[in-house]
């Protein structure tokens, strides 16, 4: 059974630990193809960058990807944002991050005027990016601010 894990990698006193928010079972065995494949491509162009020349100014970062479905900077045919930025928007606010439980998907409705249905899908898709997690039945966190 394959398992996706998503947490922080935390170094204290030069003691390594890791915390988890979430372990959801794969359903969709292809999400270990293309994470093996997304491994080989940021191993690969990692290990050909150019080496920074000295006096240029201009600094190399390592790779990292992003999800192709990536949230934020979505926008709908006339411009509005997408419901899982809004979403996003709502739970990234301090009452809400402050919170253990996080928000509920009815009051995160109410302040977005939208069915919770939609509210419900929304964060279920911005879980499977990783933007937040489930903490209980129908409550999410943000991992905004850890």
């Amino acid at each position: 059974m394959y398992v996706r894990v998503h947490g922080r990698l935390k170094t204290f006193q030069g003691k390594k630990t890791i915390q988890v928010f979430s372990v959801r079972p794969v359903d969709d065995y292809n999400e270990i193809a293309s994470h093996f494949i997304e491994c080989m491509y940021v191993h690969f162009f990692n290990s050909k960058l150019p080496k920074p020349q000295v006096g240029v100014g201009v600094t190399t970062q390592p790779y990292m990807t992003i999800p192709p479905n990536q949230v934020s900077g979505q926008y709908s045919l006339y411009g509005q944002r997408s419901i899982e930025e809004r979403v996003l928007q709502v739970l990234n606010q301090p009452l809400y991050l402050s919170k253990d439980a996080g928000a509920n998907v009815e009051d995160i409705a109410q302040q977005l005027k939208v069915p919770v249905k939609d509210v419900i899908h929304a964060a279920n898709n911005l879980a499977q990016v990783g933007g937040i997690y489930e903490t209980d039945k129908l409550h999410y966190k943000s991992l905004a601010n850890g």
